[in-house]
């Protein structure tokens, strides 16, 4: 009998101890909801949240699946928080600073804050929305309640959440672009846009209110994919929609079949290239200036650039050789064989030294052999930008 008690009790002590642990630290002045039960329910399903993102394990019913992806935005940026961002900086903990109760679902404000040498830091500031769903909590980013009054525009497979009229004329071109892009991926998501006006407001609408990383920022674009649906925020002072970058479309549609840490990287910007130029160039611009600065040279060994980087400059930004090379076999294998052959060869594996995969690929579609390599590029560059 004692034994059993003896058992007994430390079961207790252990679920007791179990639960302490897996709760995020008050602030001084939180006040949590009136039901004891839902405050400790809140908290330790918002410990299990954020401790399956340090490590790395899938999120599943922890998330409200009607915002997936919007929230995903939000995650991603919670998975990096708790790091030090700098050498001899802390780690950082996070604490809840914040809960109200807003009749139908809860909003949680946390603080990231770490030890410094003389002064505790803050590192950021966190605020999520959490609805009761069955026996535990779901979380999600504020993006649609913070854009609630936000007008919405939707065609074919888009969406665009914006407050002011949105440039007709650019969002057709566009979804011309992408419909292409969709179609040699075989892209079956949605894609839904949020117009925002600048860096802070992109942060502040996806529930990052403050961010000591993003210090001094005035725009970026953010972005994420969930279920093959995808999620754009743009702050990049975009709210019209007036402009989009023709290059950096094409690895956003990609990013919805695969993640790009899978392909070849000189392959995927290859392609970019050749399908929307960059840095606001053509690419027969682009190509234009590599005969100028590069390939005019004619002793360049293309196999050896692969291994040992040349670049180019356009408007003051670095080109890769081996880049517009690869836009070259684009060029050439989507002619001859189809985009399924140009897959295949962005398929072939991440860069590795030596690049056997690479070479391995492209025999296997165009017959050119690694010792070939050289002679062939050096006719694909002689007959141009196609």
């Amino acid at each position: 009998m004692k034994n059993t008690l003896f058992t007994l009790s430390l079961c207790l002590l252990a679920i007791l101890t179990s639960s302490a642990q897996h709760e995020i630290t008050l602030q001084s002045g939180v006040r949590l909801p009136k039901d004891t039960a839902t405050a400790r329910l809140l908290r330790r399903d918002l410990a299990f949240l954020l401790e399956d993102l340090q490590r790395e394990k899938p999120i599943g019913n922890q998330v409200n699946p009607a915002q997936r992806a919007a929230t995903q935005l939000l995650l991603d940026e919670l998975k990096e928080l708790p790091k030090s961002s700098k050498a001899g900086e802390p780690t950082y903990t996070p604490y809840i600073s914040n809960i109200i109760n807003l009749g139908n679902q809860y909003l949680i404000q946390l603080l990231y804050q770490g030890a410094g040498t003389d002064k505790p830091v803050t590192r950021a500031a966190v605020t999520l929305l959490a609805d009761k769903a069955g026996d535990h909590f779901v979380f999600s980013s504020p993006l649609q309640r913070r854009t609630a009054s936000w007008q919405i525009h939707e065609e074919g497979t888009f969406r665009f959440h914006h407050r002011d009229p949105l440039n007709k004329k650019h969002l057709k071109e566009f979804i011309k672009r992408a419909n292409g892009y969709d179609q040699k991926l075989k892209v079956k998501g949605t894609t839904t846009f949020y117009c925002a006006e600048d860096m802070p407001e992109l942060l502040y609408l996806i529930g990052l209110d403050y961010d000591a990383d993003y210090n001094g920022r005035s725009q970026s674009v953010f972005g994420a994919t969930t279920d093959g649906n995808k999620v754009v925020v743009l702050g990049n002072h975009n709210t019209h929609f007036d402009a989009y970058d023709t290059h950096d479309l094409w690895h956003d549609r990609l990013s919805m079949v695969i993640d790009r840490s899978l392909v070849n990287r000189p392959v995927d910007e290859g392609i970019a290239y050749a399908y929307g130029g960059s840095w606001g160039l053509t690419w027969a611009e682009i190509y234009a200036e590599f005969m100028t600065q590069v390939a005019g040279k004619s002793d360049v060994d293309w196999t050896r650039v692969k291994e040992q980087p040349v670049y180019f400059k356009t408007k003051g930004f670095n080109n890769s050789a081996d880049n517009i090379v690869a836009a070259l076999w684009v060029n050439e294998i989507e002619k001859k064989y189809g985009f399924d052959a140009v897959w295949k060869l962005l398929t072939c594996g991440p860069v590795e030294p030596g690049h056997a995969n690479f070479f391995k690929t492209l025999e296997s579609i165009t017959g050119v052999r690694k010792e070939d390599y050289n002679t062939k590029v050096w006719e694909l560059v002689r007959n141009g930008a196609k």
